[in-house]
Formats: structure tokens, sequence, C-alpha cells
């Protein structure tokens, strides 16, 4: 699923207009039809607001995606995913600030 796709979803899961969420991400309605069409892909503080929005990681968003000064990640668990998705919004912001620390203190994750 390419990220247009997955922008798309997510919005249309909440039952939001193009025009709402451009007003969330701060961005013009034109842009969110671009990224949904695949014209042109969010800058990487803008992936990373759709995500805390969305309550979905970072990582799921850039998977298998060729997003310009993001990494691709392959082979990220689809199972994991979901059950990270099934979490509160409680849960999951205690989940990424552990991840968040590791990230921090692992001298090899920065490389």
């Amino acid at each position: 699923m390419s990220l247009g796709e997955k922008l798309k979803n997510l919005r249309l899961k909440e039952k939001r207009t193009m025009q709402a969420q451009s007003e969330l991400c701060g961005v013009k309605l034109n842009t969110v039809f671009r990224w949904e069409h695949n014209i042109t892909v969010p800058k990487e503080a803008v992936l990373k607001k759709i995500a805390e929005i969305h309550s979905v990681p970072l990582v799921w968003l850039t998977q298998d995606c060729d997003v310009k000064g993001s990494i691709k990640h392959d082979g990220i668990d689809q199972q994991l995913f979901n059950m990270i998705n099934k979490l509160s919004d409680n849960q999951k912001y205690k989940l990424l600030g552990y991840m968040e620390r590791i990230y921090v203190e692992c001298p090899n994750c920065t490389k």
C-alpha cells in the first residue's frame, strides 16, 4: 500500500474531510490531495504530526514507501502493528515513550 493510500484510509476511517485533515496538519487542501494521490509526500515533521493525530507508528506510515528523507522500513511485522493499534491511547503513549528512551540510549541506533 502506498503512502498516499495509507493517508487516505486513515482520514476516511475517522470520517474526516480533506479540508478538515488539511486544517489539522496546517497545510492547504490541495496539499492533502497531492499526498493522497502520491504526487508529493509530506515533510518529515508533518508525517510525525499525522502519525500522532491518527495514533499510528511513524514507521508504519513510511514502511515499504520511498519517502524522501525517511528510512525505508522493510519487514515490520503486521501483527505487531495490529497489537499496538488495539492499545488504549494512554498505553500507546507509554509504549512510544519506552521505545524513544531505548532509541536515545542505544549508541548504535543513531548511526
